[in-house]
């Protein structure tokens, strides 16, 4: 067989390999907290979704009702506390029913 014939096999083994893989490696695992900062751009609610949202540093972050938005203090607060221009730290964790623990802390 000629060069191109083996680097073409080769290279379809690999794709055939890849594709069967799960996409597991970009997932969060349960139990583990991942953190964001930023400034609140936006505070609004998404109506084919049906949930009010954050943005922060151009990226959406879903708010539903049982996070917990407490300030640097730990005090409670509610999402209409949450306006453009605060600096938030967003924490959110995986649980073992697979959905996400939120809590969002307000910075002054």
């Amino acid at each position: 067989m000629n060069f191109r014939k083996v680097f073409f096999i080769k290279f379809l083994i690999l794709f055939m390999i890849l594709s069967f893989l799960p996409p597991t490696f970009a997932q969060v695992k349960r139990g583990k907290t991942v953190v964001g900062s930023g400034v609140i751009e936006l505070v609004s609610r998404d109506r084919k979704l049906n949930a009010d949202y954050i943005m922060i540093n151009e990226r959406k972050i879903l708010v539903p009702s049982d996070t917990k938005i407490v300030d640097e203090w730990g005090n409670a607060l509610t999402l209409r506390d949450l306006r453009p221009g605060l600096k938030v730290v967003v924490e959110a964790m995986r649980n073992s029913a697979g959905s996400y623990e939120r809590k969002i802390t307000v910075k002054k």
